[in-house]
């Protein structure tokens, strides 16, 4: 009971000090997260939403490194046993992004920075969203400079994984350009079935689109 109280209790901290007992909250129930199959399913499932929480606050309180280690100790249980884990770590680690904060990731991933580092973790918790490649899409198609279509471009192929899917899916929209840019997208992903899937662009009407293909 107590651990499912943490994110409430967290709320009663004030705001000047919730950075550090976030980070020594995850400290303490990260290990713990390993212990599943001593302690039980419920306990795991407990130790996993409660981390998930503790990673939303994180993301909202903009302490990425914090939401990117949260997101390091789930995969690491997910690659142990996938099919065991889909309810909870899974789940979780879609969970960790909150929506709002997607958008600022974008555009910390997108700048040009000397911090390499913060932008590193910014496009590794990108990887964690699946909400990331959508976003991603509908700049593209907002953007007008030429120059930050290719970095979102960029950024787009280092998410890869559900960002094919997405793209693929795009292939039949019926404006040239979002169909243009689902082309080149695939490209960019090193999509490995790209030539059959920009097959059909290949007889697209627009030679903008046939051109991209």
């Amino acid at each position: 009971d107590l651990i499912e109280r943490i994110p409430e209790l967290l709320e009663l901290i004030p705001q000047a000090s919730q950075a550090r007992v976030l980070r020594t909250a995850t400290e303490q129930l990260a290990p713990a997260l390993l212990e599943g199959n001593v302690r039980g399913v419920k306990w795991h499932e407990s130790i996993a939403a409660c981390l998930c929480v503790l990673g939303q606050q994180a993301s909202r309180a903009q302490d990425f490194e914090l939401v990117l280690e949260i997101a390091s100790q789930f995969e690491q249980i997910i690659a142990e046993s996938p099919d065991l884990h889909v309810a909870c770590c899974c789940e979780a680690r879609q969970k960790l992004i909150p929506a709002e904060i997607v958008g600022p990731l974008i555009d910390l991933a997108l700048e040009k920075t000397e911090n390499v580092d913060r932008q590193r973790t910014a496009i590794g918790l990108l990887r964690q969203s699946e909400l990331a490649i959508e976003r991603l899409f509908e700049r593209l198609e907002e953007e007008p400079n030429a120059l930050i279509r290719f970095r979102i471009m960029r950024l787009a192929g280092q998410l890869r994984g559900a960002g094919i899917q997405f793209a693929v899916k795009r292939l039949s929209d019926g404006r040239w350009y979002v169909v243009r840019n689902s082309c080149l997208l695939l490209g960019e992903m090193r999509d490995p079935d790209a030539i059959a899937h920009v097959a059909p662009a290949l007889r697209h009407p627009d030679e903008r689109v046939q051109r991209a293909a």
